[in-house]
């Protein structure tokens, strides 16, 4: 699959119409879903999205966790249960659910940040709340990266 790259703001309309990105909108046009999956974020007050296929990859990882597990019932619930098929309109926009809405506190505009294999809709003013925490726990891991194993 082709990764979720950059970061765009679209506006979002009274129905809760935004346009998702070009970009975005390629990296699942082999999905069998004509559209994303989003969910409300469990960290952060922003909306998590991805392909049905990521979607499923992360259920089969719920699935490896022991059945009865508090962990994987809450993973389960957090994830699946508030998980929404947000198919494409034909000017390539979602209607995102008042749930999702009022959990990211949307509000006339939503910043789409691709994340590789996932992607994040963030209120816009949220997000700059943020920036400078994220910016330094990214330096902090920097690190860790590898490329092909190698350090």
């Amino acid at each position: 699959m082709k990764p979720f790259l950059s970061t765009v703001v679209n506006k979002i309309d009274a129905k809760g119409r935004v346009s998702v990105p070009a970009g975005f909108r390629a990296a699942v046009k082999d999905s069998s879903l004509n559209g994303i999956i989003c969910f409300p974020s469990f960290s952060e007050n922003s909306i998590e999205g991805c392909s049905l296929e990521q979607l499923e990859a992360l259920s089969d990882m719920i699935d490896q966790m022991p059945p009865f597990s508090e962990k994987r019932d809450a993973l389960a619930a957090s994830i699946l249960g508030n998980a929404h098929e947000l198919s494409f309109d034909k000017e390539g926009r979602i209607k995102l659910p008042e749930l999702l809405i009022s959990h990211a506190g949307m509000n006339g505009e939503v910043m789409f940040m691709g994340l590789g294999r996932k992607f994040k809709i963030w209120n816009p003013e949220t997000y700059a709340l943020q920036e400078d925490r994220l910016a330094a726990m990214a330096r902090e891991s920097r690190d860790g990266l590898r490329f092909g194993g190698t350090s």
